[in-house]
């Protein structure tokens, strides 16, 4: 609230909410998906190994 951090609470099972007191408030609520970089390592890393098997497959077939 106002520059200061504030804990969030879980409501209604899926939202996020604020205890506020009457006024006027400046709110910045910020998100960080849990495990989206190690998501997008695996991602990233089993089209590497697809486009590999797929080069080798072409070039073994090739031969």
């Amino acid at each position: 609230m106002n520059g200061e951090e504030v804990e969030t609470l879980r409501t209604n099972t899926a939202y996020t909410g604020l205890i506020l007191e009457a006024g006027d408030y400046d709110i910045e609520l910020k998100y960080l998906t849990p495990w989206l970089r190690e998501g997008v390592a695996c991602s990233i890393a089993g089209i590497g190994i697809f486009v590999g098997i797929v080069v080798y497959n072409r070039r073994k077939a090739k031969k």
